[in-house]
């Protein structure tokens, strides 16, 4: 069985740093830590790299939803009967446990509803689909500078309207 911290304190590492490219986390994964959906917990202090999110409740108790990271070669893992994908909450208890990583990820989000703000993750997510806009505006002239600028807002205040 596994082990990591229950505490909401814990300091965020990066699972490159942590544990090399070797363990190849899957875009898939990645793409969560940039949409905010993921938080990267790994540490040193546990076995594979580690992905979640994580809120204390208003009694105190921490509630957790980890996807946990095998290496991708079964024969170098601690645990050589769990598969590359464990997703696992703060009591521990295994939600899921497969080598499909869209699996896995199905299980996080629907295990983690309570611990993510999918609102402003959609609103997120949308800007960021427009930064491209934006990151051509060097470019510009400052009639052009102004347009960008207007169709940026105006989808931000839609996707807000959109999502609530």
């Amino acid at each position: 069985m596994r082990w990591y911290k229950k505490t909401s304190t814990r300091k965020l590492a990066n699972w490159i740093k942590e544990f090399g490219p070797d363990y190849d986390v899957p875009k898939e994964i990645l793409n969560l830590v940039a949409k905010g959906l993921v938080d990267d917990f790994s540490s040193r202090d546990d076995l594979t790299p580690s992905f979640g999110k994580e809120k204390v409740d208003e009694e105190g108790n921490i509630k957790q939803v980890n996807i946990w990271v095998n290496h991708p070669n079964p024969n170098k893992r601690e645990d050589l009967s769990e598969n590359r994908f464990v997703v696992i909450n703060e009591d521990h208890v295994i939600l899921g446990n497969t080598d499909d990583v869209n699996q896995a990820i199905k299980v996080y989000l629907d295990s983690a509803k309570g611990l993510i703000d999918l609102k402003q993750t959609l609103s997120l997510e949308s800007i960021q689909e427009r930064m491209y806009d934006l990151s051509k505006i060097r470019d510009k002239t400052p009639e052009e500078h102004g347009e960008i600028l207007s169709r940026t807002k105006r989808m931000v205040q839609k996707s807000v309207q959109e999502n609530g």
